[in-house]
């Protein structure tokens, strides 16, 4: 399916697409663009959050058969779909430990050859189960691939040639080959299995790849191969000359556009020109394919390898049952996706390193007079219309065309058809650390949020909520949401049950703070997060050294800045040149103030509040 970049942009489309991999699987994926191979690797995982941390690298290199967001999908379906990487390298080791990697010609580096090309059938058929515009997206790239070439082989009966050529929709290369069915079937058999479904299929066709090798190794054979590579460049060039039917194809579409008749001398500089640039292309693929080690750079996670799969030895019935139990877990895994993609809008994503605690009770007092002239403000909005889904509207749902997109069904349905909303959503965030105590600090601020609830009283499109947050020394968060004005009284230090959390965990209050505001229907949305010391976190007793925390800070600000470009904060305390340095790397100094008290910095937020306010008023949004 075409993708209008007039609607979403590359960037665009390839964020949305991981952001959906990252929140099923629980991992952090970065993405960059470089020279070489596409692969993913795994990076292990993140001290702070416990996420798995994995890494795509899609080739700089355009390559019109394989489009760069075909690639990323691939590359996400290894992830998403547990291609073991890791394990099978480990195990191929073993099945033979004294050439692996050595010499392109042993029988390991073609295990793994043929490993990789039965995997990207599998995770392809379980992507293209769910997705029917990624199905028609990796047939297409299925089908250049094979026009242009796959590889150097100098013998058709190779197992990874017969997997490629039938995978690549090249059967008339194999057909008469003799294992060719067993191979077509092979691809029948890995689809829609589980993450070791193609390590089962190896298994079930060990046997002709053994007896390739075996002949291989003698003489005969070598001879043999040579002759027949001299066949195949007389008789199969299929990717470096031209047929007759597509010369005449060719000539007939220059002489349409040009409206006459070409000599026979320009006809044969034409066809030059087209075998010229036909022999590039193959060129190209064959340098990519040399350089090419399926396994080299991609990594995984390391699990442990089934014992039913970790024999050496398997009879026939108990590989049937070994590809008829790929089916089934490939199945169940299949469905714990879709599970996961349904219920994605409705659960409550919260990290499991992420505890909601409450707090004890605490009495607050409302500055009446501020409130009164704030309320006088508020009621100049107007109020919200509700919004829909439609296949008209006055502005596009990016994540609507996305999910339209992947599914292949419905692309013009990803309209919001509302009117111009000039509601507000404001997110009051603070740290509740144990220096928070001090000056009573955390007391003006209680009374701070109480007086901001009593402000909007009666506005139905302002919504104001908060959050009070901390961490232990293990990592554990504990959270407390400020949904209404009766929370008020949870904004306090500690939790209900004694648990002290007494450090001050910025990332967690800048990326809860965030999906709080994706939560609130005001079109505009501001945060306001109010701190008293740099930002520290701990994670199994051990303190995140300061130049690591500080980046995972600036990155979890650059997460809320893709849901609002409002963000401030206020720093409550004397000045201090190395905390400002801190706070000014992460923030910027546009978004971060200085307070010398908690008194200072309630004022200052009543007026950040007004001029916000005062702001969509003068400028409708």
């Amino acid at each position: 399916m075409k993708i209008n970049r007039k609607v979403i942009s590359d960037r665009e489309l390839f964020e949305k697409s991981i952001d959906v991999v990252e929140y099923l699987v629980n991992a952090k994926i970065g993405l960059q663009i470089s020279k070489g191979d596409n692969w993913c690797n795994f990076g292990g995982i993140d001290k702070i959050d416990s996420k798995k941390m994995y890494l795509i690298n899609l080739s700089s290199s355009r390559n019109s058969a394989i489009p760069r967001y075909t690639a990323l999908i691939h590359e996400l379906g290894h992830i998403l779909y547990e291609t073991p990487f890791t394990p099978i390298k480990k195990l191929l080791r073993k099945w033979d430990p004294q050439t692996y990697w050595q010499d392109t010609s042993h029988a390991v580096d073609l295990y793994h050859t043929i490993f990789n090309v039965l995997e990207d059938q599998r995770i392809e058929s379980q992507i293209s189960k769910s997705y029917l515009g990624h199905k028609k997206r990796f047939e297409k790239t299925r089908h250049d691939l094979g026009k242009a070439g796959f590889g150097e082989y100098s013998d058709m009966e190779n197992p990874a040639f017969g997997l490629l050529a039938i995978r690549f929709m090249r059967d008339d290369l194999v057909k008469n080959t003799k294992y060719y069915y067993i191979y077509k079937q092979a691809l029948d058999n890995v689809e829609e299995t589980d993450r070791f479904g193609a390590l089962r299929v190896l298994i079930s066709i060990k046997d002709c790849i053994d007896e390739f090798l075996a002949k291989k190794e003698s003489s005969k054979q070598g001879t043999q191969n040579h002759n027949l590579k001299t066949k195949l460049d007389q008789e199969t060039n299929v990717f470096t000359s031209l047929s007759e039917e597509e010369k005449q194809e060719i000539i007939k579409n220059v002489e349409r556009n040009f409206g006459s008749t070409l000599s026979e001398e320009n006809r044969r500089k034409i066809i030059a020109q087209a075998e010229k640039s036909k022999k590039e292309t193959y060129d190209t693929f064959q340098s990519m394919n040399k350089k090419h080690n399926p396994l080299k750079k991609s990594s995984s996670p390391d699990f442990s390898i089934p014992p039913e799969l970790n024999k050496e030895h398997h009879s026939q019935d108990e590989i049937r049952e070994l590809l008829k139990n790929g089916k089934k877990e490939g199945e169940k895994q299949h469905q714990e996706i879709r599970e996961k993609l349904i219920a994605r809008n409705r659960t409550d994503n919260t990290p499991p390193n992420v505890k909601k605690i409450l707090r004890p009770l605490s009495n607050y007092t409302i500055d009446y007079k501020t409130a009164k002239g704030m309320n006088k403000v508020f009621k100049l909005l107007k109020l919200r219309s509700q919004s829909a889904i439609d296949f008209s509207g006055s502005q596009i749902d990016i994540n609507e065309y996305v999910e339209n997109l992947t599914k292949g069904t419905n692309l013009n349905r990803c309209y919001e058809n509302r009117k111009p909303d000039t509601g507000a959503s404001i997110i009051i965030s603070i740290d509740a650390s144990s220096s928070m105590i001090s000056d009573q600090k955390i007391i003006i601020a209680r009374n701070l949020v109480g007086t901001l609830f009593k402000s909007i009283n009666g506005i139905r499109n302002t919504e104001i909520r908060g959050n009070i947050w901390g961490s232990n020394t293990s990592g554990e968060i504990g959270i407390t949401e400020i949904n209404n004005i009766q929370d008020v009284k949870r904004i306090s230090i500690g939790s209900d049950l004694g648990n002290s959390y007494a450090y001050t965990p910025l990332h967690m209050g800048l990326e809860y703070s965030m999906k709080m505001l994706k939560e609130m229907r005001g079109r505009k949305k501001l945060l306001i997060l109010i701190t008293d010391g740099f930002p520290n976190y701990h994670r199994n007793g051990d303190s995140i050294p300061n130049n690591i925390y500080n980046q995972q800070c600036k990155k979890s600000l650059q997460k809320v800045l893709k849901v609002t470009p409002n963000v401030i904060c206020l720093l409550v305390g004397p000045e201090h040149d190395e905390i400002k340095r801190i706070m000014t790397n992460i923030f910027t100094s546009k978004r971060f103030i200085i307070v010398p008290n908690m008194q200072k910095a309630s004022q200052n937020i009543v007026k950040k509040f007004r001029q916000f306010i005062a702001k969509n008023v003068q400028n409708p949004f």
